[in-house]
């Protein structure tokens, strides 16, 4: 068996719920039905909490996944079935005083801190950005550069975009997208590295650059390295888009905070060893 799994069969705190669910993510999908249960996170117990358990999933990413589960930290305002986000319990039942958490990420790992922020993972103080929104963390992008020559992708210096630990990649409109990599060929074989330019994103008036070597993924098989664009087509319709999803390639640059209590997103230079 792959992953481990839950029996509430054999929790005295379980408490049975029962109704259905259903969640489509972007490479799968789960379904299965609600309990109530302690969801102990960080050695913090939180009493009652629903989440679903699951009794059937799609897509290669959970069959292969080295995960056990998903917990959704966004907004209370999309959670299915209207559950109580995990993280909304642990303030409501005074886990954490800070209304707030971050994640630092590495090619290979990192931290998420409950209540705040740490220091230690990052080197510069951060920069906040307003949300514009109260669902998933949506801010506004002023826009995007190449070779330090703006691409003018943002009508009226605004484009939504969205941070999220959840998506590997940096995600936007496949037209643009396309227009960004006729910018930036990345050669299989990794040859032409040297020779990519620099990638910028423009956000709050701040410029957040990428240099190849952040934005490029090496990805290795059977001994053979291949490298690749860290950049997916998506395409959103209205109202809801069109959108970018700034992913862990941008996370693992930059230790991000998601502040619930000031609406707001900040962005610190990542202090990696």
């Amino acid at each position: 068996m792959r992953h481990n799994r839950y029996s509430h069969s054999k929790s005295t705190s379980y408490h049975k719920n029962g109704t259905d669910f259903n969640i489509l993510y972007g490479s799968g999908g789960v379904s299965g039905y609600l309990s109530d249960d302690t969801v102990t996170l960080g050695g913090m117990p939180i009493k009652g909490q629903q989440f679903g358990e699951v009794t059937k999933e799609s897509g290669m990413s959970f069959l292969s996944g080295k995960f056990d589960g998903i917990c959704g930290m966004a907004f209370p305002r999309i959670s299915v079935d209207g559950v109580l986000p995990v993280f909304d319990s642990m303030f409501q039942q005074h886990l954490v005083d800070n209304f707030a958490f971050s994640f630092f990420m590495t090619a290979d790992g990192g931290a998420m801190v409950l209540g705040g922020e740490d220091p230690k993972y990052r080197s510069t103080d951060f920069t906040y950005v307003p949300l514009i929104s109260d669902t998933y963390w949506a801010i506004a992008m002023d826009n995007i550069k190449v070779g330090g020559q703006a691409m003018n992708f943002c009508p009226n210096g605004r484009c939504k975009a969205i941070v999220d630990t959840g998506t590997s990649l940096i995600a936007g409109p496949s037209d643009l997208i396309a227009k960004l990599l006729e910018k930036v060929v990345v050669d299989p074989e990794c040859k032409t590295l040297p020779d990519l330019p620099t990638i910028t994103f423009t956000i709050g008036g701040v410029d957040y650059t990428f240099s190849p070597d952040e934005y490029v993924l090496k990805l290795t098989s059977f001994g053979i390295t291949e490298c690749v664009a860290g950049f997916t087509p998506l395409d959103v319709p209205a109202p809801a888009g069109p959108l970018w999803i700034l992913g862990d390639v941008f996370l693992r640059k930059f230790y991000t905070i998601f502040d619930r209590a000031g609406d707001r997103v900040g962005f610190a230079l990542a202090a990696h060893q």
